[in-house]
């Protein structure tokens, strides 16, 4: 980054915390968000991202042209990145997935947004499938070609502040996920039952052998997933937006379509939310969330 580029950002940073000062309270997406911005306002509720109707939809359709493939004679792995700024993330399981392709020769890996293999991994190449990246609808299929989901995470406050999408996005299609012990992912799944979360490089091998040598494991933890992924979808019943559905009315009282009293509004990061009213999917409430 820089020097203009850094005093352009830590300019952006000083007028979020002086708008987030002026509002009553906020919403954001997770219990890390939420921990620091009570450093700036009250009143905090955690509203989890959810999946849009339509991204539901694409994910069925996938779990379906799955169903009717032709079992395979391998087991796929995948690791789906937006970009390159998750290389680190990635960096953490290569000794974990060197053990696993070494002591199992039918494991094959499919990955997007990683800058080429890590010289630990050349060996392997023939097995390891690298894909550009898709457009998000094109996601559901990608996620639903592969057995097992890995979600390694680095554990810095920046990391934990982020939601569980790609838990999310594995279980609408039934797929289990491995991920690191951090952030939003120790919110939601239930290690050993929706997922399993690891913290060290001997709980990612054991986790992900025990994955590939039980097919019945893979499809109990995945269907779990998708289970639970169920409290992700999008509600109507919540003072007329659509929300989690462990969000009450009351937390709710102060963004209801009715209020219109003047306040600050908190801002970018609810983006990929979608808030519905009146069957109008572009709908947003006057205020946001961080």
């Amino acid at each position: 980054m820089s020097d203009e580029d850094k005093a352009v950002f830590d300019d952006d940073v000083r007028r979020i915390g002086e708008t987030l000062r002026l509002c009553d309270g906020a919403i954001t997406t997770t219990q890390a968000l939420a921990g620091e911005l009570t450093k700036y306002v009250d009143e905090v509720h955690v509203n989890r991202n959810v999946a849009s109707s339509e991204m539901t939809a694409l994910s069925a359709a996938a779990l379906l042209e799955r169903c009717e493939e032709p079992p395979r004679d391998y087991v796929s792995l995948g690791y789906f990145s937006g970009s390159h700024t998750h290389n680190e993330d990635f960096a953490l399981i290569v000794p974990v997935l060197v053990e696993v392709f070494s002591a199992r020769p039918t494991v094959r890996l499919t990955v997007t947004g990683v800058s080429g293999l890590p010289e630990e991994l050349e060996s392997f190449s023939s097995r390891i499938d690298i894909v550009p990246n898709v457009d998000w609808r094109e996601l559901p299929k990608l996620y639903a070609s592969v057995d097992v989901n890995l979600a390694p995470l680095v554990d810095t406050l920046f990391n934990r502040a982020k939601s569980e999408n790609k838990w999310t996005e594995a279980a609408l299609v039934s797929v289990p996920t491995v991920a690191s012990g951090a952030g939003a992912f120790t919110e939601v799944i239930a290690s050993g039952k929706t997922g399993i979360l690891c913290d060290s490089t001997e709980e990612w091998v054991l986790a992900l052998l025990s994955l590939v040598d039980d097919p019945a494991l893979r499809r109990r933890t995945g269907e779990a997933a998708h289970v639970q992924s169920d409290s992700h979808l999008l509600d109507e019943d919540v003072s007329g937006l659509g929300c989690q559905r462990d969000v009450s009315s009351e937390q709710l009282r102060w963004i209801s379509a009715g209020d219109h009293r003047p306040r600050a509004g908190v801002h970018h990061s609810l983006r990929n939310r979608r808030w519905r009213r009146s069957g109008n999917d572009d709908y947003h409430p006057s205020v946001y969330a961080l």
